[in-house]
């Protein structure tokens, strides 16, 4: 399907008629033609399904229209909005890729994908029990634990890193120098 729209695009439009009139719909499907065979079939049939949600979406705007920072800024919140941060970031590669190819024809001067910044990620608050709930899964958390000797429920977990555990606050994979997870 997406050959066959390629195939479309090119006799109306040809790749040597690109303007900045040309719609994204049309950049989209002359880059995924471009894109085929140069890398893996994999990233291909990523882009086509980015392309197949993305499209609808954006791709009646001019090349010319879409050049400028605000409206890329504005095309990458709808997608956000609509389809979700990862959406976003397949987004972002398929509008780097085609903002690439318009360069690369005289079509545009400048790739405004690059001069967005990336926005920072929103950091979740880390989840933690209350003072209630640790005192639900340990009654003497409470009160003040002899870190030297570890209530008996403690002991011996974790084989020998078990009550250096609970004195330091680490789990025993730290103390054998494995990364957290």
């Amino acid at each position: 399907m997406m050959a066959l729209k390629a195939e479309v695009l090119r006799m109306v439009f040809g790749a040597e008629s690109l303007s900045e009139d040309t719609p994204l719909s049309v950049l989209f499907g002359l880059w995924i033609e471009d894109r085929d065979g140069a890398i893996r079939k994999q990233s291909v049939r990523i882009y086509k399904s980015t392309i197949s949600w993305l499209d609808p979406l954006i791709g009646a705007i001019p090349i010319g229209e879409a050049r400028q920072p605000l409206r890329v800024k504005r095309m990458l919140k709808a997608v956000e909005e609509a389809r979700g941060e990862a959406a976003l970031q397949q987004a972002r590669v398929a509008l780097n890729g085609a903002f690439a190819m318009a360069i690369e024809n005289g079509v545009i001067e400048h790739n405004p994908m690059r001069s967005l910044r990336r926005q920072q990620k929103k950091r979740k608050v880390p989840k933690s029990l209350t003072v209630a709930q640790v005192d639900l899964v340990d009654p003497q958390s409470g009160a003040e634990h002899d870190l030297d000797d570890p209530p008996e429920h403690v002991q011996g977990l974790a084989g020998p890193f078990g009550d250096s555990s609970f004195a330091s606050h680490h789990r025993f994979t730290e103390h054998l120098g494995a990364p957290m997870a």
